[in-house]
């Protein structure tokens, strides 16, 4: 708090002081501190017009309810386990598409076997030819 009064003491004008202000909140991660400050500003700005204190107040309760109020780690973290749930999600889904892909190969091999039409296999899986001829080639190895 004392580098903080320090470097709002050395402002030379209100916009100096709002700009000081926005950025020493930027930095402050506990409601208690954000109070401290409140008081601070008072107590430096007693003498300042009550309009221009106001303003001042308003950004620091703003900034008291902004969710970016967290640090760097907290919000590295946050993005990380977000792309880990897309990532997870799209694994899911290309596990999935496999799986199906395995299981109608599977039936394209069993019907193969028992010697049943081509175009009925096409007709029954969905299955496009190459498939089909992939499958073929597969079991006369």
């Amino acid at each position: 708090m004392l580098a903080n009064a320090m470097i709002l003491e050395k402002c030379k004008n209100n916009d100096e002081v709002i700009d000081c202000i926005k950025r020493i909140t930027k930095n402050i991660e506990d409601k208690k501190q954000l109070a401290e400050l409140k008081r601070l500003i008072k107590y430096l700005y007693g003498n300042m017009e009550k309009e221009n204190i106001n303003k001042i107040l308003k950004l620091i309760e703003e900034s008291e309810s902004e969710e970016n109020m967290s640090t760097i780690a907290e919000r590295l973290k946050r993005e990380y386990n977000n792309q880990q749930k897309i990532g997870i999600k799209i694994g899911i889904s290309q596990g999935i598409s496999q799986g199906i892909s395995q299981t109608i190969s599977q039936i394209i091999e069993k019907m193969l076997k028992k010697n049943v039409d081509e175009e009925f296999i096409q007709e029954v899986t969905g299955a496009k030819r190459e498939e089909i001829e992939k499958v073929k080639k597969q079991i006369q190895k």
